[in-house]
């Protein structure tokens, strides 16, 4: 297929969310009662969800970001879970810095300091995709032996787990409960693809580290010489090497990333049928994803996942030499 017919995102303008001065009143005036009161918000312009997250200046000229949504939804208790997480990290990680945390009025707030960088990966760079995986390698050893305090606040279910109840598309695809994607090799290659992906909870299985489980560009921001990742929300128990995967996976086409996957300590020694059977099930869902309707508060999701399935394709073809059978 190559790379060109794929759908471009700009990653720097997906979000679709509330201004401050749609915030309720309550959580706007615990907010000032923190941090003094506010002179101007702008707003992240990256992600995908509806939740307020926005650089504060107050009226001492100090700069915070603040994030805050609705208990009641995914989003609120995805801030109220990343600020405990955070809370329980290791110190002197490449991660943001958590300054208080808060429930008022229904909603979760957390404030943060303020990252003073820019986005990696439209397209990356070499240097910047270096700084990335020397990222995820010194998340990889901090993370492979949590605290118990750690691990009972992560999602809930191993990434292995994760993916033997709900990872199943080319199967259903096969049994006809799923229709065909629209995406070059998977036709000719379903059976495949099913083997891949029934193989998947067993290659990522017996994990006692924790992963982010969500490395992609626009969670991650270059600054001070290193990569920052972001949005710990999702982490749980898998194997370090999962997140290399997920994250190169947006350099496809632009970088060797096969190379890239034996040069790096976490995938140096890891089976080539195992990284496929990840990329098999993340193309999987990713396409089947991009297919539902619509997301009104995200009008940039299913562009989003089309193309990181395409890319899986593009790059799990490269690696079973697809193209050429």
């Amino acid at each position: 297929m190559g790379t060109a017919s794929i759908p471009t995102v700009d990653y720097t303008s997906t979000a679709r969310r509330p201004g401050w001065d749609e915030l309720p009143a309550p959580v706007r005036e615990a907010i000032v009662g923190r941090i003094g009161s506010v002179l101007g918000a702008v707003g992240a312009g990256s992600g995908f969800t509806p939740a307020f997250a926005a650089t504060l200046t107050t009226a001492s000229r100090e700069r915070v970001f603040v994030k805050a949504a609705d208990l009641s939804t995914e989003f609120g208790q995805s801030i109220a879970r990343e600020a405990a997480v955070l809370l329980l990290l290791p110190p002197a990680l490449p991660v943001p810095r958590l300054r208080w945390h808060t429930t008022v009025a229904g909603y979760a707030v957390a404030c943060f300091d303020v990252i003073d960088g820019r986005m990696p990966g439209q397209p990356w760079t070499r240097a910047d995709l270096a700084l990335a995986l020397d990222a995820i390698a010194v998340l990889a050893d901090a993370l492979g032996k949590p605290s118990a305090e750690l691990v009972a606040v992560s999602d809930e279910g191993s990434f292995s787990a994760h993916c033997a109840a709900y990872v199943d598309t080319w199967r259903r695809v096969r049994d006809g409960c799923q229709p065909m994607p629209d995406a070059p090799h998977v036709a000719d290659h379903l059976s495949e693809l099913v083997e891949l992906e029934t193989f998947l909870p067993q290659a990522t299985a017996g994990a006692t580290g924790l992963i982010h489980f969500d490395l992609r560009p626009d969670n991650i921001l270059m600054a001070g010489g290193e990569a920052v990742v972001l949005d710990w929300n999702w982490i749980r128990p898998g194997p370090a090497w999962v997140d290399t995967v997920m994250l190169l996976v947006s350099a496809v086409g632009q970088h060797d990333c096969d190379a890239l996957l034996r040069a790096h300590p976490t995938t140096a020694d890891v089976p080539a049928d195992h990284i496929d059977a990840v990329l098999a099930g993340l193309g999987g869902a990713a396409l089947e994803a991009s297919d539902r309707p619509p997301v009104p508060t995200s009008p940039f999701l299913r562009v989003h996942q089309r193309r990181c399935g395409l890319l899986v394709i593009d790059w799990l073809a490269h690696r079973r030499g697809w193209a050429g059978r």
